[in-house]
């Protein structure tokens, strides 16, 4: 491996929602997702908050998904990394895109792990 190789890559997407589902079935959505990105779900977290709103993360073989929604303005952040070549950060945020009722959204991809050339 090469001393300035990447180690994984960060995925971060904003989603707009036409209208925010149920926890259950934005939970099977995201884990759908993870699945068509060659993902393996190891253990997951949820903490929903009152009056609304939820945090969840997702603890992958591959390293980590997080998801916070905001269901007074129809809107998640998602968050995927992988820290390895093994599964698609940005495969499972376009499922995710796909499989929700998305009005608009945007994502990035970040390589992680490169030394900063001094």
């Amino acid at each position: 491996m090469s001393e300035y190789s990447t180690q994984g890559t960060l995925c971060v997407a904003d989603i707009w929602l036409e209208k925010m589902p149920d926890w259950q079935t934005l939970n099977g959505h995201c884990e759908t997702a993870l699945k068509k990105s060659n993902m393996n779900v190891l253990n997951g977290l949820v903490h929903q908050f009152e009056p609304q709103g939820t945090t969840a993360v997702w603890i992958l073989a591959e390293s980590h998904m997080a998801l916070h929604t905001y269901p007074e303005q129809n809107f998640l952040a998602v968050d995927v990394f992988t820290c390895g070549d093994e599964g698609d950060p940005a495969a499972a945020v376009e499922a995710l895109i796909q499989l929700l009722p998305t009005k608009a959204s945007n994502q990035y991809n970040q390589p992680r792990g490169k030394k900063p050339i001094n």
